[in-house]
C-alpha cells in the first residue's frame, strides 16, 4: 500500500511499487538517482559520475559554477551514443560547432555554416583570408584577384582579353 507524506495539505512524497515519487525539491548531502525522468539539477559539485541513464551525460572531472567542464587531467570526450549529431552552442543558443555521426565537422559564425569537412577536404562558404597558402591539386574559381605575377603553366589557348606582353 502506498504511503503519502503531506506538507501544508500538498502531497510531497508518495511511495510506489518502484520506490518513491517526490514532488518539489530534494535537499540532501549526497544521493544516488537511477532512471531519472524530467530534469535533474545539481549545485556545482566535483566527482559527478553520471546524470540520467549514463548516456545523457558523464563527467569525470568537475562542473564549475559557471557551467564549465574541466577534464580532471585527461582528454575531454563528448560522444553521442545515439548516432545523432553533437552541437556546441554559445550563450545566445547559436550553433558554433556541429559534429555528425558520419564524421562531418561544421564550424558556424552567427549560426551560419562557414566551414564543413568532407571526404576530400573542406568546403568554405564565404571569403577565406590567409597570409599564405600552399595548395596542391587543381584550383577552380569564378574569378581570381591579384597581380598574377607568379602564375606558371598557363595554357595559352585559354587566355583571353588583352595581353600587354608575352614571351613566345
Amino acid at each position: 500500500a502506498a504511503v503519502n507524506l503531506y506538507y501544508d495539505n500538498v502531497n510531497r512524497l508518495q511511495t510506489t511499487q518502484y520506490g518513491a515519487t517526490v514532488t518539489g525539491t530534494v535537499n540532501a548531502d549526497s544521493a544516488t538517482f537511477t532512471n531519472v525522468t524530467g530534469t535533474l539539477q545539481t549545485a556545482a559539485q566535483a566527482n559527478i559520475t553520471s546524470v540520467g541513464n549514463l548516456t545523457a551525460l558523464r563527467v569525470d572531472g568537475e562542473i564549475d559554477a559557471r557551467g564549465g567542464i574541466t577534464d580532471g587531467g585527461g582528454n575531454l570526450v563528448l560522444q553521442s551514443s545515439s548516432g545523432k549529431a553533437i552541437n556546441l552552442k554559445n550563450h545566445s543558443d547559436h550553433k558554433v560547432i556541429r559534429v555528425t555521426n558520419g564524421g562531418v565537422a561544421e564550424l558556424f559564425h552567427s549560426d551560419i555554416k562557414k566551414l564543413e569537412t568532407t571526404a576530400y577536404g573542406v568546403t568554405v562558404t564565404g571569403t577565406m583570408n590567409a597570409d599564405s597558402a600552399t595548395i596542391t591539386g587543381d584550383v577552380s574559381a569564378g574569378t581570381f584577384t591579384g597581380s598574377g605575377a607568379n602564375l606558371t603553366n598557363l595554357p595559352a589557348g585559354q587566355l583571353t582579353d588583352t595581353i600587354d606582353s608575352a614571351r613566345i
